[in-house]
Formats: C-alpha cells, structure tokens, sequence
C-alpha cells in the first residue's frame, strides 16, 4: 500500500511512500480501503469478513501525540492537534526548538534541544507565530493550536516543534512526552 501527502489542497503531493505495515492484508484477507484522518490522529479501516468472523466492519485507532496538518508561512498556517486519550483536562505546552537531539526526563527522551527557542515558546502564545500553545487538554484529551509565520526574513528557517502533557503522577510531573515535527516556514 503506498500513501502520498501533500501540506495543503492547494499544493501537489509529495513522492508515494510506501506503508509496509499493510504488506500482509488486502482484499484476499478481507481489508477493502485503508485511510488517515485530516488531522492525521485517526485512523479507519474498511474490512469484510466472513460473517462467522464478524461480517464488515470499519474499525479506527486513535494517535496519541503530535500531528499536522498545512504549512507555516506568510499568510498560512500549519494547523496542530495534540491528542493525550489517557489525561483529559491536564494541562499541555507546546514548544519549538531549532534541533530535536532532544534532552532526557527520567528515562524518557525529550525530542527537542533546550535552546533558546524552547525556552522562549514552550507553552507561550507568540503573536504573530503561535496561538494555543498551552492550556488543558479538553474531555477528549485535545487540543488544537496553530503556527505562522508574519516575517518574511524568517521564509526558510527549519525548526521542530513537539509537546508535553503534563501529570503530577508521571516521572518528573511528565504525562505524554510527544513526537517532534520539523517544520519550515514558507
């Protein structure tokens, strides 16, 4: 199965590349479409089984982390959803990093360098840059945020960007440590 995106409806798609985690199913095995949602949390599988197995079915899974959808640029925006299923209603920051080496939180790694940039957008609203960048996850443990760029000696510029939720009960008051994502301005 291949899969091929693009950053918005207006842009063309990228290479195909291939998903691997689908070499063994296909209609053979009763699986008919496979498909992502928008936001890339979601995803939904089409399958038809025997009715001693079950009969169709479309079955989803949830992604508990970081996704995208759009660009950062002049004029537009990469929309964000962060998605902790397990802690609705704590609280969450996302921040930006130039490198995503990453630090370590106990035993788990962080994937954003602790620059001067993280210290300066981790769960901080910048106008003209970000909007929801930090506050609490609603009932279903979501949030959505934004990032944009409003300068254009910043076109180019390649950053990462990730999240944390944050939990009391975790090592180091840490919930979900999230995956980075690299973004260019545009």
């Amino acid at each position: 199965m291949l899969h091929a995106t693009r950053p918005t409806r207006n842009d063309p798609f990228g290479p195909p590349v291939v998903w691997s985690e689908f070499d063994s199913v296909g209609t053979a095995t009763g699986v008919f479409s496979f498909t992502r949602s928008y936001t890339g949390n979601d995803a939904y599988l089409a399958a038809g089984f025997s009715a001693a197995a079950g009969g169709q079915e479309i079955m989803s899974t949830k992604f508990n982390g970081l996704t995208q959808a759009g660009r950062a640029g002049l004029g537009s925006f990469m929309n964000l959803h962060l998605r902790d299923s397990a802690r609705p209603g704590h609280w969450y920051s996302i921040g930006a990093a130039l490198g995503n080496t990453g630090f370590v939180i106990g035993s788990r790694t962080v994937p954003l360098d602790p620059d001067w940039l993280l210290f300066a957008t981790l769960g901080v609203d910048v106008a003209g840059y970000t909007a929801g960048w930090g506050g609490t996850l609603d009932a279903n443990g979501e949030a959505f945020a934004s990032l944009t760029c409003s300068a254009a000696w910043l076109l180019g510029f390649d950053l990462h960007v990730g999240a944390l939720v944050w939990d009391v009960s975790g090592p180091f008051g840490v919930g979900l440590v999230a995956n980075s994502i690299p973004v260019k301005f545009h």
